[in-house]
């Protein structure tokens, strides 16, 4: 019956995109990043040396919220088909 779902390789696929779009984003802050040791903590730190306010913005928004997105949207998915099912079988 018709359907207005993502099929499992849409949504394989699409999961697969979001993954690649945060590794390449995220990239430039672990390329020009510069490694600190601690003495005190005996900790590494990972400190980029001149942090563009900007860059960082929009990489922790657009990396937090477009999984949220695509999560929240696979959930309503999920419950709609859950819904329609016990729907169906209850007639």
């Amino acid at each position: 019956m018709g359907g207005s779902g993502f099929k499992t390789r849409q949504a394989a696929a699409i999961v697969v995109c979001v993954w690649i779009y945060n590794v390449l984003y995220t990239v430039p802050l672990a390329v020009w990043a510069e490694l600190k040791f601690s003495k005190k903590r005996g900790v590494i730190r990972c400190r980029s040396g001149d942090e563009d306010v900007n860059y960082l913005l929009a990489s922790r928004i657009v990396n937090f919220f477009v999984p949220l997105a695509i999560t929240w949207a696979s959930y309503i998915g999920i419950i709609y088909k859950l819904k329609t099912s016990i729907n169906k079988a209850n007639l």
